[in-house]
Parts: C-alpha cells; structure tokens; sequence
C-alpha cells in the first residue's frame, strides 16, 4: 500500500509531462538483454526487452491481482492474439480486460489443474514481473520447426501463456524456466505463424539469477516441444536478438544447464546434428538461421556488446550466424553496468559506428535513424536497411531491475516505457505496488488517437520529433534525463526507507 500510493503521482504525471513539454517547444521481433549479479551494480539482476511490434498491436499493460481458487478448479489456457485486444474477459482481474462494444468474451483452447492461490503480476503481451521478483523478457526466433494451436493443431502452448503461468505460481527464475518446460512438453509448444519465426527465447530472472529459455515444438504438428536454458555466468552479460544464442549443453551440470530430455534426440532423429561429426550445438540443430535478412540479429547482439563491454572486439561482418557461431553466448564485462547503460543499449541507433543509422543519406537533413518497412514499390529492391535496436514499431520497452537485498515488493522494478525507447521515459514500477495507472491500460496502435492513453502520448511524441530528429531529440533526451533521475531518487527513497526500517524488512 505505501508503495502503490507514493509511485502513480511522481512518475505518471512525470512521464506525460516528458511528452507534453516536448511538444510545446503485426510483426513482433524484439531485443532482449540479460546481466547476471556480478557483471551490475549492486548486484542487482537485470532482463530488458523492447516489445517491436506491427499492425493493430495491444499495447496495454495492466498489473493482475493475486487471486484464490476452489480446489480442483481448472485454469483455462487462451491462444495467443497478437492484436487488440490480446484478451477479453474477468480472468485476469475484474477490472482488467472488460469487452468493449463489438468484442466477444475469449474462449480457452485448454485447460489445466489450477492452482488454489495465484501471485499478482504485471501483464503485456507477455507476463512480465510478478510479486515475488521474477521477471521475463521475450524475443521471438525462428526454428526448424512449426505448430498451430489447439484445435487446428495438437499445442495448447505458446509463450504468452506460458509466461503467465509462470508468473501466476513461481518464486524463482529457475523455477519458472523448469514449470514452463515440463508444460510445454505435456502439453505441446506452437508458435507465430509469419516471418519472424516460430520459436520463443525467454530472459527470466529473479534476485539471484538470470537464466535464458529457448523453446521450439517437437513436430509440426506440436504435439510436445523441446526446450533449453542456460544461465547467464556471474560477471557477464548476454544478448538475445530474434535469434538462438544457447549453443553447447552440459547436462551433467545442472546448476547451469537445463533441457527437455528429447534434445539430442529429436535433433538426431531429423538429420540436425550427428554425434560422430561434432559437439551439440543447440542453435545449429535446432535455430532456422536470422529473419529478415543478413544481420537482422546479429548487428544487435554486436551493437548491444560494445556498449556494455567495450573493451571486446567481435567481427561487424559474418556469413551465416547460425552456423558461424561468431558471437558467444555470453560475454564477461569489465565494469559494472548498471540499469541506465541497458536503457543506452535499448536506445541505440548504432551512433559512432560504421553503421550509424542518424548518418548518411538516407536519414536526411535531420540525421533521421528511422527505416520504415517498404511498401509494395520497393519489394522488388535488393539489400536492407540496418536493422536497430530501437525501431519505430516497439509497442513498449521495459528493463527489470532486481535488488537482492530488498524484498521482492520494494526491490524488484520494472523500468517501463510506452513506445520506441528512443521516444519514451522510462518509470519505475515496484513489484509490491497494488495500483496501475489507467493511462497504462488504454489505447492500441490500430484504434483512434487516445488522449487519456500514455501510449498515444509518446506515440505522438515520436512521431513529432521526425521533424526535425537532430534537434527536437536534444530536448527530449534532456527531459528523459530528468524524469529517470526523478525515477531513480523514488527508487532510491523506497530502498532507504526499508532498508533503514527494521519492522519493514522483517
């Protein structure tokens, strides 16, 4: 309660404010960045992901309330909708989700047993962070493998779902990733049925660890799945663009590897890998390579890396990164980053590069870095513009930041912005807290202009600043600055306020 009464007027009007003042004066293929303890300040874990999506995307986030059940109370399970509204009806809060005019009730795919309590938890296309401190991002990969859902198909899984489960009933990252696992397994795994893949890679972390989840169906017709997780090491970070990044597996050593117990075989048994060439390789066996084109993963993982360990040098330039390998899995840092250097890697444009996107013709008099999608004239046009790591089309962007030596309800946060990371402010959500502001829970990109909506305010806002991008930016980045200095004194007071209160952390 004292959490969720301090944080709505500080940083709400905060946030809508960075995009009033700056004014006066389908596809989802998302970026992922995961820091262990010891490569962050104050050993604090960190999962981030910008959330790139297309069309008519549901953009809302809403927090849902920790609920109890009779038991043998089954829980339904919803096919992914990647649309608005991802989601209609009661399940997940009565003030969550209500059906509008002209919308229908969802209706589940499946079921499973329930269980008699549920933990509180924010919700976006996937679940987020729940009130014990355990968080996910996501990012779609492809895989040689594709299912349909339940009943065109034989999955009952997809990683909306599966992130919800795991938020609704884990206390651990570790937990969440062996739960969702076993239920992708039983129940089958299918995944998006369009260019960017039809795979699922997680970041799930908690005040101890961050681990990374790649899961794929068994079949096509997703009759089971097969899954992987590896831990991020202490001291480094790592970097999932669209793409596997789990390569070699030591299953004897389960403090660090995890996998389905049909990982070799199904590899086996498809002509994906043969014990007597080589060493597993997760990704060569199982990824279908990048989407899109040519460094559409790569160039991020390359991107992301030199800002938070720029002392290592890895090649701009490969063939193939699949089968290349030439990035690792991970990468040790030589100091200690913290939540605002991944926000530095959320917003990237490549700038001081080769690549930088804001140079060159194409981004115009105004040093522009946006490259939009070609219409139907230019499909015929060979190459591709430099894929960024923040892109026009990102629904919203969000960094977890978990402190081990507060409680879950104070010491996770979850950094969160509407829209493009260039083009937002990040605020400080608190695990702990029991209110969202209705801001958050409104608009969608297909609907009309939303003035009550936080998403259509910086939507605006990002679509002003292509005016004149060199020089509007410079204001907005200055009022970024200021806003997340306002979140970081918030967070800081709460941190000191039980940390210097003995009854509050008991």
């Amino acid at each position: 309660e004292m959490v969720a009464s301090r944080v709505p007027a500080e940083s709400t009007s905060a946030a809508l404010l960075l995009a009033a003042a700056a004014l006066a004066p389908l596809a989802r293929a998302c970026t992922t960045v995961g820091v262990s303890a010891g490569a962050s300040v104050d050993r604090k874990v960190i999962a981030s992901q910008s959330n790139d999506g297309g069309g008519d995307s549901d953009t809302r986030l809403f927090r849902v309330p920790a609920m109890d059940y009779p038991k043998g109370s089954r829980r339904p399970v919803y096919k992914y909708v990647g649309n608005y509204p991802r989601y209609v009806g009661p399940s997940r809060g009565a003030d969550n989700y209500k059906p509008e005019k002209g919308q229908n009730i969802s209706k589940p795919i499946g079921y499973i047993p329930q269980v008699e309590h549920t933990y509180a938890y924010y919700d976006g296309t996937f679940g987020l962070l729940n009130e014990h401190g355990v968080g996910i991002a996501e990012s779609t990969c492809t895989a040689r493998t594709g299912a349909l859902a339940r009943p065109h198909g034989a999955a009952l899984w997809y990683t909306d779902e599966l992130s919800r489960v795991a938020m609704e009933r884990a206390t651990s990252a570790r937990g969440a990733v062996e739960m969702m696992g076993a239920l992708a397994v039983e129940g089958g795994f299918y995944g998006e049925d369009n260019f960017e893949g039809t795979a699922e890679s997680l970041i799930v972390a908690d005040a101890a660890e961050a681990w990374v989840f790649h899961v794929l169906s068994s079949d096509d017709k997703g009759t089971s799945a097969v899954w992987a997780a590896r831990r991020v090491p202490e001291g480094h970070v790592t970097v999932v663009p669209n793409i596997f990044v789990i390569r070699e597996l030591n299953l004897t050593d389960t403090d660090n590897y995890l996998a389905s117990s049909n990982v070799y075989a199904i590899a086996e048994a498809n002509g994906w890998w043969n014990k007597t060439e080589g060493p597993f390789d997760f990704t060569k066996a199982y990824s279908n390579g990048e989407y899109g084109h040519r460094y559409y993963s790569g160039r991020r993982w390359w991107g992301a890396v030199r800002i938070l360990a720029p002392s290592l040098r890895f090649p701009m330039n490969y063939t193939n990164l699949r089968d290349d390998a030439p990035y690792p899995f991970s990468v040790p840092v030589e100091r200690k980053v913290c939540a605002q250097d991944v926000i530095t890697v959320m917003r990237s444009f490549y700038e001081g590069t080769p690549v930088d996107l804001t140079r060159g013709l194409a981004a115009g008099p105004f040093a522009n870095p946006n490259r939009y999608r070609a219409g139907a004239g230019g499909a015929g046009i060979p190459g591709a513009w430099e894929r960024s790591i923040s892109i026009y089309r990102t629904d919203y962007s969000l960094i977890i930041e978990i402190d081990p030596d507060l409680p879950p309800a104070v010491g996770a946060v979850m950094w969160f912005g509407p829209v493009a990371a260039h083009a937002t402010a990040f605020v400080p959500l608190f695990a702990g807290q029991d209110h969202l502001w209705q801001a958050y829970g409104r608009g969608s990109k297909g609907g009309g202009v939303d003035r009550a909506s936080a998403m259509w305010a910086f939507r605006y806002l990002q679509q002003v600043v292509n005016l004149n991008f060199a020089r509007m930016m410079g204001d907005v980045r200055a009022l970024q600055a200021g806003v997340e200095a306002r979140g970081r004194a918030l967070v800081k007071e709460m941190a000191d306020t039980w940390k210097g209160n003995a009854t509050l952390l008991a």
